[in-house]
């Protein structure tokens, strides 16, 4: 049998990078980081937009149906009020004139 002479590998020899690929390869490392960075704040940036947004969502119809309740209640007050003024014309004309002399006597006596 013939046998095959192995070869080794001799290994290769590199020469140590240059300075100037050390500042090459540092600066790619910070633009990947840099680009790490502005895309997990960019992502918890916009989560806490969303949660903000959502928040709003909630008081602005907190607020609408406040605002509706209130706004039922007022022509409750409003209607009940135009009807007691109708079935009593005389008794609210003198109540409306004493409220009124009443104010008048409080803003006179401020001046």
């Amino acid at each position: 049998m013939v046998q095959k002479k192995q070869t080794q590998k001799e290994p290769e020899v590199t020469s140590p990078p240059s300075p100037r690929e050390l500042v090459e390869t540092l600066k790619e490392m910070i633009e990947e980081a840099e680009s790490m960075i502005i895309h997990t704040a960019t992502h918890q940036v916009d989560e806490t937009v969303e949660e903000l947004r959502e928040q709003l969502q909630e008081k602005i119809d907190h607020l609408k149906a406040t605002y509706q309740q209130a706004e039922e209640r007022v022509i409750g007050v409003a209607a009940a009020t135009d009807n007691t003024i109708r079935q009593k014309p005389y008794q609210s004309l003198g109540l409306a004139a004493g409220i009124g002399v009443i104010i008048g006597l409080l803003l006179n006596r401020r001046h």
